[in-house]
């Protein structure tokens, strides 16, 4: 009775190896396994270090402009010239240029119902070399989750945190404030 029972499970499991061997081999199924993914688009074909300049204008024309000074430093485009803090220029520049599409729209809707008409917002980045790279942002998507981007004649959908960090170097520009510089009074005579 042992016998019996232990050549049964011998050929089955003999079976079962066999099967198992050729569904692998056969690749049956494997196309389900790859994963799919939209490949995302580099918007910006620049480094970061290439920029010399970037201004954001908003549709109503309030603008800010920030030029890379030949010592490094960047500045604020406004009378009196004012010293922006470099990390924060530094870290909105490689955003935009570092955007990525996690959409590209080939059918579009009309402009105006995607906040092109005029766009929301225009970056402008000038790099060495006198290169004008345009990015005009539109509305928000439906979900929130990201904007609607123009350049190069392409709408594309982009993250949201990235945009939302450069505009807001147009609402609330990041400037040095300067370090007081202390003087010493001389010391007077006493009046009696």
């Amino acid at each position: 009775m042992i016998r019996r029972s232990t050549l049964v499970l011998v050929i089955i499991f003999v079976v079962l190896a066999a099967f198992t061997l050729y569904w692998q081999r056969s690749g049956f199924g494997e196309e389900d396994q790859a994963p799919t993914s939209t490949p995302q688009v580099k918007l910006i074909d620049q480094e970061a270090d290439s920029i010399q300049s970037i201004r954001i204008q908003d549709a109503s024309g309030k603008a800010a402009q920030y030029d890379k000074q030949p010592d490094g430093s960047w500045a604020y485009m406004v009378e009196p010239l004012q010293t922006a803090k470099p990390e924060e220029i530094v870290q909105v520049i490689n955003q935009v240029v570092g955007l990525r599409a996690v959409n590209t729209l080939e059918s579009p809707p009309a402009p105006s119902a995607i906040g092109f008409d005029p766009a929301a917002y225009q970056v402008e980045l000038k790099a060495e070399g006198g290169q004008n790279l345009l990015l005009e942002i539109g509305a928000a998507t439906v979900t929130g989750s990201g904007y609607y981007i123009r350049t190069g004649g392409k709408i594309y959908v982009v993250n949201k945190s990235a945009i939302d960090q450069t505009i807001e170097v147009l609402n609330t520009p990041p400037i040095l404030t300067p370090v007081p510089t202390i003087t010493s009074t001389p010391e007077g005579t006493a009046t009696p």
